[in-house]
Parts: structure tokens; C-alpha cells; sequence
């Protein structure tokens, strides 16, 4: 009983551990590059994914900007272009009006501009190209970051699927810890 215990107690810690990397994968921020918002620039970066799934990118911004229930997406105050190419291959390009629903993920503190998304795959090596063609003046000094992320939205199944996989490890490690303690209390043991 010892050694099933310890079977299982294996199994399940080696099954939270990859669980754990999988969610990490989706939740994080792929690529992170720092601006300052103040002149006009250009920021060219490669970068390599992971997971072969949907990215987005984004301008993130450290100030909130103002917006109502009439005008939920307030105007960016900023023109900027960005391309991502995979050797000679144009992946996706675009600005931050191309798409007319105008996304934007809005805290207290900022506000993040979801400017498109494009599928990638492990093994390329992707080009980004970002141009701040313009720039309200309100808007000079102020920080900022591009952003490359997984598309929550769009790898949901996939992360529900990780959590359940990482409540089923604790429990297959639980039963496995219970079934090496009883075999070491005598507990169930064989009587003579």
C-alpha cells in the first residue's frame, strides 16, 4: 500500500507541475517592451512563441483615460502602426483604428488599447514593427508598454481544461499521501 501511495503521490506532483507551466504559458505576457510616450518612435523586436494559438497585441498606457456609458472606448489620443512579419510573410498589420469596436482593457490606473490578433506557431520567429506616427500632447511623459499576450478568450477552453487537470493532480497527490500514511500507521494492514 506504501508503494501505491507513493505512486500516486509521484504522479500527482509531477501532473501539478506540468499543469502549473501550462497556465503560466496562458496568463502571461509574451512580450513587454517599454515606451515613453513624447516623441514620435519606432520599435522593431523579434520574438518566439510557445503555444501555437492566438495572440494579441496591445498598447498599454499608465493612465487611465476617461470614458462614459455613451462612449465606452474613449479616443486614444495616438496614431500608431504596427506589422508582425514571419520572414517575408506579412503575419498581420494594421493601426490602432483598425478595428471599429476599438477594444480596450480599462483599470483605475490604465488603460490598454487591444490593437489586433494574429496565430502563431512554436519554432518561427516572428518580427514585430510598432510606429507612434502621433500623439495628443496630453498624452506627452506619459509611460507605456507594447504588449504581445495569449487571447484569453480564445484559449478558454484550454485554460478551464488546465484548472480541471490541476484539481484532479491535488487529488490524485491527496489520495497517494493518505494511502503512505495508513500503510505506515498499520492502518489496514493484514491481521494475524
Amino acid at each position: 500500500m506504501a508503494v501505491v501511495g507513493a505512486i500516486l503521490l509521484l504522479i500527482g506532483a509531477g501532473w501539478f507541475v506540468q499543469t502549473q507551466g501550462i497556465l503560466h504559458r496562458y496568463q502571461r505576457n509574451l512580450l513587454e517592451e517599454p515606451v515613453l510616450f513624447g516623441e514620435k518612435f519606432e520599435v522593431r523586436r523579434d520574438f518566439k512563441v510557445d503555444l501555437a494559438t492566438t495572440y494579441l497585441i496591445g498598447l498599454k498606457l499608465e493612465k487611465a483615460l476617461p470614458f462614459s456609458l455613451e462612449n465606452p472606448t474613449p479616443p486614444d489620443g495616438f496614431l500608431a502602426e504596427f506589422r508582425i512579419n514571419s520572414g517575408d510573410r506579412i503575419v498581420v498589420e494594421g493601426h490602432n483604428n483598425s478595428d471599429p469596436r476599438r477594444p480596450a482593457i480599462m483599470t483605475a490606473e490604465s488603460t490598454t488599447r487591444l490593437l489586433g490578433t494574429f496565430f502563431a506557431q512554436p519554432e518561427r520567429v516572428y518580427t514585430l514593427t510598432f510606429r507612434m506616427k502621433d500623439f495628443a500632447q496630453d498624452l506627452a511623459g506619459i509611460k507605456g508598454q507594447i504588449l504581445i499576450r495569449t487571447d484569453f478568450v480564445d484559449n478558454k477552453s484550454a485554460f478551464v481544461n488546465a484548472m480541471v487537470n490541476r484539481f484532479l493532480a491535488v487529488a490524485v497527490a491527496v489520495l497517494g499521501l493518505l494511502f503512505a500514511l495508513l500503510s505506515f500507521t498499520g492502518f489496514g494492514a493484514a491481521k494475524n
